[in-house]
């Protein structure tokens, strides 16, 4: 995918990287010409800029926002990175009347105060921790394309003195298929209940642990907003807000000035959508999860949220990666064309790249680590929608990066539970928090 780095009050051709088919599409348009681009997760309306004034015919090779999406983009902080994709026409919004283009918007939460805290150890119980992580599908997966119909789930048992094996599996989402689900609708299960069963099932084989650390990677708690409307799977400019979590991981990015913050992109986490507000729900009352921050700290059983780019950041920023660069570390997220398979060695290279920053963190798990990690390596050997059929070849694309990143998250949960995590949050528990490896 696209990323563009916030520089400037424009976007200049020059700041887009991965993005040459989106840079081409650009520099056809002519000056004033307007395009519905999503940026950061905002769908709103790019104008191309006027030529050079002292060279008439000089193009300008860069895009200006329209309306909202101005007030959109002037909320990212400079010197971060996000993504950028074209929006197909078919979801393209109703475009903004004279008397809502430019329109500024005025958000009444209190702004936060910068906070990125330790977890105690002392926080840790006694005895054995079941550990999960969930790479969640928001909106339960695609309405055009049945194999995005999953979330994916990796968990083990942590011991004082030891540790379970790895397990990483998909949840099939399919059948709970939604043909008319609605814009603010998920589009496979709802109300979360075939992944609410599936994480009941693992509790159920595993009774006698006195802990459980769930981590998830999708916003958990925001504060209500009045002036934004309910949450959309297309989602145009102004109709969302960062929490106070990540404003406060947005001013820990700023402080950075390496190029691991590129690997961190935002994007705004209210309002909550449904299908998340039904799975916090349905833990906690089928379940008895507590979030952190809520009323997770009395409770066995807590429900954290994390963020895979946010940990491959802190990872990166604290010197966990050693030499290895940037590039490397994110190898795994390459989008690959359907047709651009390789050497399946190639595609398990790239995800222990991705884990190498948590073993540095799990110093004293890291036996176990490499153990997880050679529990991994046959789950996506054996995964169809990784490996060909031939068994020489595998591919990269979003079914390896849903597999890698639950078991990212799953680290997290790991990190927590040990005692060796951070916590991103605002002065409102309420309004989120972001949970990364290591102190």
């Amino acid at each position: 995918m696209s990323r563009v780095e916030r520089c400037d009050e424009v976007i200049w051709f020059s700041h887009i990287e991965e993005g040459e088919a989106l840079i081409q599409r650009l520099d056809n348009l002519v000056p004033e010409e307007d395009v519905w681009l999503s940026v950061n997760g905002v769908i709103g309306l790019w104008a191309r800029m006027r030529d050079q004034k002292d060279d008439p015919g000089r193009p300008t090779r860069g895009i200006k926002p329209v309306g909202d999406a101005r007030v959109a983009w002037r909320s990212i902080p400079k010197g971060e990175f996000v993504d950028i994709i074209e929006v197909p026409d078919a979801l393209e919004p109703a475009r903004p009347g004279p008397q809502t283009a430019g329109t500024e918007l005025v958000f009444e939460v209190a702004a936060p105060r910068v906070q990125m805290i330790p977890v105690l150890a002392n926080q840790a119980r006694d005895g054995d921790s079941l550990c999960m992580g969930i790479d969640f599908a928001w909106w339960g997966g695609s309405r055009r394309d049945p194999s995005s119909r999953t979330d994916t789930i990796a968990y083990a048992v942590i011991h004082h003195d030891g540790t379970g094996p790895m397990t990483a599996r998909r949840v099939n989402l399919g059948e709970a298929f939604n043909r008319n689900a609605g814009l603010t609708e998920a589009n496979c299960d709802g109300d979360a209940g075939v992944l609410i069963t599936e994480i009941s099932t693992i509790l159920d084989a595993h009774p006698n642990v006195s802990q459980v650390v769930l981590a998830v990677d999708a916003p958990l708690l925001a504060m209500p907003r009045a002036n934004l409307p309910e949450r959309s799977r297309v989602s145009i400019a102004g109709t969302m807000e960062r929490r106070q979590a990540e404003i406060a991981l947005s001013a820990g990015l700023a402080q950075d000035h390496t190029q691991w913050k590129r690997l961190c992109a935002i994007q705004p986490g209210a309002p909550l959508c449904s299908r998340v507000e039904c799975l916090v729900r349905g833990l906690g009352e089928r379940l008895e999860f507590g979030v952190y921050g809520d009323d997770a700290n009395e409770r066995p059983r807590k429900l954290i949220e994390c963020f895979p780019g946010e940990a491959l950041w802190s990872l990166g920023a604290q010197g966990h990666f050693g030499t290895m660069s940037v590039d490397d570390a994110a190898a795994y997220k390459k989008q690959l064309p359907d047709l651009d398979w390789q050497p399946w060695p190639e595609v398990i290279r790239a995800v222990h790249n991705a884990f190498f920053g948590f073993r540095q963190v799990l110093t004293h798990d890291r036996a176990a680590f490499d153990r997880w990690v050679g529990d991994l390596a046959p789950q996506l050997l054996g995964d169809p929608m990784i490996m060909h059929p031939d068994g020489h070849l595998a591919r990269g694309g979003k079914p390896l990066d849903d597999m890698v990143e639950s078991v990212m998250s799953f680290f997290v949960a790991v990190c927590f539970a040990r005692g060796s995590a951070h916590i991103w949050t605002g002065n409102n528990a309420g309004d989120g928090h972001i949970i990364g490896p290591g102190i």
